[in-house]
């Protein structure tokens, strides 16, 4: 540095010193200053403290301020004759305490009026070269020189902007009540016709803190992680500052040249910093900065990521030992129960109850503020297939969230209900800075679908169909939580349309779903409905009940169903047969329907079957169209197969259910059949709910390979109490523990291979010796 550049700083320097000995930020600048001079620091400090001491007890308007000056100027010119430097540092303080203006702007030049807009200057200036150094945007006319070299005629323009002229540029100071969320930096969330753009606020267990903190003034700092709803809180804060004035100016400004204003138009200001990092270094925060808005009254308060406050509060950075001076309230990411009890009030707006339910670990706030993204994002992406296999296993997810079970399922149970493989990379990779469409859960091996998926699903409103409830409940686990929930969110569907007269659901509600008293009346709607397997179900339990009046109709109906056990159940009530058979026989003179029960009563009992033929025969001859289906039952198990057809059909276009499976059955195993017809025949009695017939149906379609439907048809034969389809569907279980229970299932109804295969019975061993 040149002579005269040296004398200018040490000069600046010195003015800056005595600017700074009546601000709190004395302590900052003193070490500044005392630092540049190395082992001799701490005895610098004693004597610019001494100085200060004495400056301070004298006149300010005295001798005391130019004796301090020219013994300052003195030892910084040791100074920086023994570190060139410290020149760099002591040039930042000159600029960071430059004497302010009470009145006017200082200008350099003459200028009439006082105000200068345009400054020619023009004259002989020796060595000038000029280097590019941001001026501090104060209002007052300042050109900076110190490190130029002038050579020859120099013409210089110079535009002033005085704060309080027409072409200032003034800081936008809004009323604290007037500002909306979005201007300080809340994130916009989805829009919803008819409300506003954010929703209501939820009051978070720090605002009574974070509003004393503000009262304290100066700098506070709100720590957060990104989207953890620190803007949200700050703006809640800033709102309540009744009278105050809030500005919140672009990264990097130069919050020095808020100062004047601030003086000339004394008031109640807050200063708001998002993201504090881009208001630090140069022309940004400094301890004696913000000891000036202090001194001025103007609070501050901005956004800091919490390990990055950690890691710069201790450092050297510039702007590090602003961070030290801030006080700090930390916003918790984790909501407590309180604030979602809070946040759930709001039903007004069903953004709020959403983000209640469906919000993942990283909180409600980043849910509104990047859920609706994610869910975008899906639905573009699996609109084009971009991944089928990732794809797929979201699906599943979401199928399974959208039957009652949001929580984390077992990767298995996803690819059963339709996942062409265990892979979960694309499902699971990172979406719009938030999470992937999946999320592992707790136990290895498990995933769920992200909440703001299920969520939005949920408001699309894809229904959830009959088959895919029944579908996701066999997948799940037999008594496992994800059953259970799959349950309750089946069991209201099933009574609601069980209640409008749907026997196929009573029958599932009684056998699947419910116990006791409720069990009972299900089961007794289902078979008053004609669901021939609730017939025979409620027929059985009011027989294990003692309630054998009650249970004769229905044991009478089941038997008319062509229910074995029923035939032999009601033959074996009767006391005495032949009186049974002598009053009937009575009974049943010109009365064809007594007279199929009597047949009935005879073809229960081996060697009765002509006597059985004849009653039958006589009831048909009387108009009994229930009698064609018992002749042709006696017909086929004599083996006479082409009589039996005849009368089998004479049955079924009586539309009777049970002939027309009957005859399904007989033609299936006879040679030359019409697959067709059997196919119609089936079809048409499982419509009617004929159980044995769904069974025979599902097995035609997965001999073709239609597994899917052969699953449903064995589904509803086994709610109709038919303990071949209970078989059927253990065979194709892929889950050991799954084909375990269904296997069982069959054991107990009387399956006879079901029941070696579970180890329920012992057949007897084959004889080995013709003897035996």
């Amino acid at each position: 540095m040149s002579e005269s550049e040296i004398t200018t700083l040490v000069a600046a320097v010195s003015s800056a010193l005595v600017q700074a000995m009546a601000t709190e930020a004395w302590p900052t600048v003193r070490d500044r200053v005392a630092g540049l001079y190395g082992r001799r620091a701490a005895a610098e400090a004693v004597r610019l403290d001494a100085a200060r001491a004495e400056l301070l007890a004298g006149d300010r308007d005295g001798g005391h301020e130019d004796d301090a000056q020219a013994e300052w100027r003195a030892q910084l010119l040791g100074l920086l004759a023994d570190n060139p430097g410290a020149a760099e540092e002591l040039r930042d303080v000159a600029e960071e305490f430059e004497p302010l203006a009470d009145d006017s702007p200082q200008v350099c030049n003459s200028v009439p009026g006082g105000r200068a807009e345009t400054i020619v200057q023009a004259g002989t200036v020796t060595s000038l070269t000029v280097h590019e150094r941001p001026a501090p945007q104060v209002s007052r006319d300042h050109v900076d020189f110190s490190k130029g070299t002038f050579h020859g005629s120099v013409i210089g323009a110079q535009h002033i902007y005085d704060s309080r002229g027409s072409g200032a540029r003034t800081p936008d100071w809004r009323p604290a009540q007037e500002l909306g969320p979005a201007e300080i930096g809340v994130r916009p969330t989805r829009r919803v016709p008819g409300l506003p753009d954010i929703p209501p606020y939820a009051a978070r267990d720090i605002d009574p803190e974070l509003a004393a903190a503000l009262d304290g003034g100066g700098l506070v700092l709100l720590l957060g992680k990104p989207c953890s709803g620190t803007s949200y809180t700050a703006w809640n804060a800033l709102r309540a500052l009744d009278g105050h004035q809030v500005y919140a100016p672009e990264r990097g400004a130069d919050l020095r040249a808020l100062l004047g204003p601030v003086k000339e138009n004394p008031g109640q200001y807050v200063l708001w910093l998002d993201d504090i990092e881009g208001h630090l270094g140069e022309r940004g925060l400094e301890p004696s900065l913000l000891e000036r808005f202090k001194v001025l009254g103007v609070r501050i308060l901005a956004t800091m990521d919490p390990d990055t406050y950690y890691e710069r509060r201790t450092g050297s950075r510039p702007g590090d030992r602003a961070i030290a001076h801030a006080r700090t309230v930390e916003l918790p990411g984790r909501w407590t129960e309180a604030e979602l009890a809070r946040l759930a009030e709001h039903t007004e707006d069903p953004r709020s109850y959403e983000a209640y339910l469906w919000s993942e670990n990283a909180g409600p706030p980043a849910h509104l503020a990047l859920g609706h993204l994610l869910h975008e994002e899906w639905q573009r992406l699996s609109a084009r297939d971009a991944d089928p296999a990732g794809v797929a296993v979201v699906r599943a997810a979401l199928d399974v969230a959208r039957c009652g079970y949001a929580a984390a399922v077992p990767l298995k149970l996803l690819v059963a209900l339709g996942a062409p493989g265990e892979t979960t990379e694309w499902a699971a990779t990172e979406r719009c800075g938030y999470a992937g469409f999946l999320l592992p859960g707790e136990e290895p091996g498990t995933w769920r679908a992200h909440g703001a998926l299920v969520a939005g699903e949920l408001r699309v409103g894809r229904p959830v169909t009959d088959d895919l409830q029944w579908e996701v409940y066999d997948a799940t686990k037999p008594d496992s939580p994800e059953e259970r929930a799959v349950i309750d969110g089946l069991v209201p569907v099933l009574r609601s349309r069980a209640a409008a007269g749907d026997v196929d659901d009573a029958y599932a509600l009684s056998m699947e779903f419910t116990s006791g008293d409720e069990s009972d009346e299900w089961l007794r709607a289902a078979a008053d409905g004609g669901h021939a397997g609730a017939v025979a179900r409620l027929a059985d339990r009011l027989l294990d009940q003692g309630r054998t009046d009650e249970a004769l109709p229905y044991l009478e109906r089941a038997a008319a169903n062509g229910a074995v056990w029923a035939i032999g159940e009601l033959t074996r009530r009767h006391l005495a047969l032949a009186l049974a058979e002598g009053r009937l026989t009575k009974a049943v003179v010109g009365r064809p329907v007594q007279a199929v029960a009597v047949g009935d009563l005879m073809a229960g009992t081996p060697g009765r079957e002509a006597e059985a033929m004849r009653h039958y025969l006589r009831a048909w001859q009387g108009g009994s169209a229930d009698a064609a289906l018992r002749i042709a039952g006696l017909l086929r198990d004599q083996g006479r197969s082409d009589e039996a057809e005849a009368w089998y059909r004479h049955a079924a276009e009586a539309r009777d259910t049970i002939a027309a499976h009957s005859l399904g059955v007989l033609l299936s195993t006879t040679p030359g059949h019409d697959p067709a017809e059997v196919e119609q025949l089936f079809t048409r009695a499982a419509d009617a709910g004929h159980a044995q017939a769904a069974t025979a149906l599902g097995v035609l379609k997965e001999g073709r390979g239609d597994m899917k439907a052969a699953h449903a048809l064995y589904k509803k034969g086994d709610a109709g109490g038919d303990p071949e389809a209970a078989y059927r569907i253990s065979r194709l279980a892929k889950d050991p523990k799954i084909r375990k229970a269904w296997l069982k299932r069959a054991a107990i109804r009387g399956h006879y291979q079901a029941g070696k295969e579970t180890g329920a019975f012992e057949p007897p061993p084959a004889p080995d010796t013709v003897k035996k």
